[in-house]
């Protein structure tokens, strides 16, 4: 998990964390225009999200057909009642803002009004250009991990079994449930995924947007299921199973980008460069910035030999991309630039030539905790509609009454606004 702020510092994750962002510009109610209503009572709000959920259950099929051609399943193999009752529960936890609750009201402003105007056609396309990167040997397996997440799994805060049932069609991560006997805590062997999505900052107009997400190592604390993979009895980090994870992430960049040949930009995140190396001394934290700052530099060298221009995002001044530049310095190479923070750096100019980076995990759905995750993934999340999407597609999956082989998808069409 990357963390990021305003002055580049780590923030642990507020459940009281408003859902509008810094640097959203505030609406006079704090609720799209179509639907706004006073936050102090209950009853409009409820009314709300049963506006905006009608809306989305009249799209259920044509969702429900997309998620069964991207699973190359045929659309009867998907039980259409459990999908349209967990997309009620999922819609409904996604967007009630619950007083008091960590586990509710996650969903952005920004987000709800993004929900708001998408069309059905526009929906199905986001749906259908998801792709996945690594993972399991088998294709099977390797969708079936993508789809059992959690809602949100921040700072160790996940829903309960039930409501994560009822909303996802699951009740645990696969990863934290079979990760070990499938074998996806083999360092060559994470998964990453891309999709189209819309991104919108403030008042701004939404734009499309490819997003590669990658998962670093989790060694923020000892109960993670990969701390014994990569950190010793000692707390020592073992470097060459750490080097090949991170190595597997800059193959999964390379691969995204040979797949996208249209976007002549990457934007790369430090994935696991900061809160993923918190259950770590700050001398082993140094040692795996250290693995990272290498494999990040020989990335950027090879991006520059595939004909395409590598960017960072965050801060100019972050230290880890500062010690990356010692590294290119060191191989006679230009430094790598400083592409700025999201959302506000997604413009429509870089969002159509750029290949972005995103920092997520293997346990909850992209985007994460949203407006109460404060890591890069929680403001992709909140800025976009990447968590709604994987939740439909995870929704779909889950929802199977039988198990068949997806077809490949690589290089889908992608989502185009006007």
């Amino acid at each position: 998990m990357i963390e990021q702020n305003k002055n580049h510092r780590r923030v642990k994750s507020d459940p009281g964390i408003p859902s509008r962002r810094d640097d959203e510009a505030p609406h006079a109610t704090g609720l799209p225009a179509r639907v706004k209503k006073s936050r102090s009572s209950a009853t409009t709000e409820m009314a709300c999200v049963r506006d905006e959920s009608n809306h989305l259950h009249l799209n259920a099929g044509s969702a429900l057909r997309a998620v069964a051609r991207l699973l190359g399943a045929d659309v009867q193999e998907i039980d259409a009642e459990a999908f349209k009752a967990r997309l009620k529960t999922y819609l409904a936890e996604f967007q009630h803002a619950a007083e008091g609750d960590a586990c509710h009201g996650y969903a952005s402003d920004t987000q709800r009004e993004l929900l708001a105007c998408i069309s059905s056609e526009q929906l199905a396309r986001l749906i259908e250009s998801v792709e996945l990167y690594g993972g399991a040997k088998d294709e099977p397996t390797r969708w079936q991990a993508f789809c059992e997440r959690y809602l949100f799994d921040v700072n160790g805060a996940v829903p309960s079994g039930d409501l994560n049932d009822r909303s996802l069609g699951c009740s645990k991560s696969h990863f934290r449930r079979q990760a070990a006997k499938l074998g996806l805590l083999q360092p060559a062997d994470r998964p990453a995924w891309c999709m189209a999505t819309l991104v919108k900052n403030g008042r701004m107009p939404p734009v499309k947007a490819t997003v590669l997400t990658v998962a670093a190592p989790a060694l923020d604390n000892t109960r993670q299921p990969e701390w014994s993979v990569y950190v010793d009895m000692f707390g020592k980090l073992k470097q060459r199973p750490y080097a090949v994870a991170m190595k597997t992430i800059a193959g999964q960049f390379m691969q995204c980008a040979d797949r996208h040949p249209s976007l002549s930009h990457v934007a790369l995140c430090a994935a696991g460069m900061d809160a993923f190396l918190g259950g770590l001394a700050p001398a082993q934290q140094a040692v795996a910035r250290k693995v990272g700052a290498v494999v990040y530099a020989e990335l950027i060298v090879s991006l520059r030999v595939a004909g395409k221009t590598p960017q960072f995002l965050g801060g100019k001044n972050d230290a880890f991309w500062k010690e990356v530049n010692a590294k290119l310095q060191a191989l006679e190479e230009p430094p790598v630039g400083c592409l700025g923070l999201v959302p506000r750096c997604i413009t429509a100019k870089v969002a159509a030539r750029t290949l972005i980076g995103n920092a997520g995990d293997l346990s909850s759905l992209t985007g994460n905790g949203c407006a109460r995750d404060r890591s890069l993934d929680g403001f992709f999340g909140r800025s976009s509609l990447m968590h709604f999407v994987h939740g439909l597609v995870s929704i779909g999956g889950n929802s199977r009454a039988q198990r068949a082989k997806p077809r490949k998808r690589w290089s889908l069409p992608l989502f185009t606004s006007g």
